[in-house]
């Protein structure tokens, strides 16, 4: 893996993160969500259990400023993912100071906003995807940030308790991932049937709901997309529709032999995936594929501001392609 560049320039407006370009304020509200009918695997429990970030369009922006990583989720990122995937050597980078641009506490902005659910990439957080997470709601979005526990780096649950990654090191088999991928694909389904229960309280429009995600997220996004009728609309970010951790290898997922039936769009690094092409071969929803200029696979997170400092314009690349196109998915 190839080293990046970690920047030590920090904007004044979002502790590294660019400033977001709508018109919005960001609340934020983190939730623990229970599955009770489900038994985790990775955990070995008898139940699943979830931390889900509502980040809503706000009255304001003034408050508690929202970090991108909580102390102890900080900790475990930066020791394996930070480590591990970035190839950033500990004390590099201070990994629980930087802060998002939502608030704590600010009140929902009256509305009727569209909802995106979204997952991060395979080991990575839901704090990961700031960036572009916070600009959709600066334009007017409602974005619930799924972690996976046990497949996120670090997971802390309230009271302090922590949930490590099983799947770096040793534990990243190609089982366990087959069945981190089943579980991005039932927990991101779980949230899509939890999202009544909160609707109201976040102004949200259930008959305008699609899924996001990088990497593993992307290919459990495709996948809840072609299970789910309440969603709409799936945006992929370099994910490849297999169950192997490289994403290409291996049987093809579900989706990629069956197709879509509702517009989706692939984005990636280099060329097409060879299983992007199976899925746009029997898909009868319209569709686009786009390849960043530039990009690695970890362009599409905050990687690319925090750690490269952006040097090609990728952020703002990345967020407009993703925001026109569920703009328009979910008009």
């Amino acid at each position: 893996m190839e080293k990046p560049h970690v920047s030590t320039v920090f904007s004044e407006g979002g502790g590294g993160l660019p400033a977001t370009t709508g018109e919005f304020a960001v609340g934020v509200e983190s939730l623990r969500v229970v599955d009770r009918g489900r038994a985790d695997v990775l955990g070995d429990k008898g139940f699943r259990e979830l931390m889900v970030d509502v980040r809503y369009p706000g009255r304001w922006a003034r408050g508690e400023r929202v970090r991108q990583f909580s102390g102890a989720e900080a900790g475990a990122f930066g020791e394996l993912a930070g480590a591990g995937r970035y190839g950033v050597a500990e004390g590099e980078f201070a990994w629980g100071e930087t802060l998002t641009h939502g608030y704590r506490g600010v009140p929902v902005r009256d509305g009727c906003w569209p909802v995106v659910v979204f997952s991060p990439g395979l080991g990575d957080s839901r704090g990961w995807n700031a960036g572009v997470v916070d600009d959709l709601v600066s334009q007017g979005f409602v974005v619930v940030a799924v972690d996976h526990p046990y497949d996120s780096a670090g997971v802390e649950f309230p009271g302090g308790r922590v949930e490590r990654s099983v799947l770096f090191g040793a534990g990243a088999s190609p089982g366990a991932v087959r069945v981190a991928l089943a579980a991005r694909v039932a927990d991101l389904g779980f949230v899509v049937g939890q999202l009544p229960h909160i609707a109201g309280r976040y102004r949200m429009d259930l008959r305008r709901v699609a899924v996001l995600g990088h990497g593993a997220g992307g290919a459990a996004a495709m996948q809840v997309a072609a299970r789910e009728s309440r969603v709409r609309a799936a945006v992929n970010l370099d994910g490849g529709l297999t169950a192997a951790a490289d994403g290409e290898s291996g049987e093809l997922l579900e989706v990629a032999r069956t197709g879509l039936g509702k517009p989706f769009l692939l984005v990636g690094s280099g060329r097409w995936k060879a299983s992007w092409r199976a899925v746009m071969r029997c898909s009868a929803g319209a569709h686009s594929a786009l390849t960043a200029p530039n990009a690695v696979h970890s362009s599409f997170t905050d990687a690319e501001s925090l750690l490269r400092g952006d040097p090609y314009g990728l952020v703002g690349w990345n967020r407009t392609v993703v925001a026109d196109f569920l703009r328009r998915a979910l008009r």
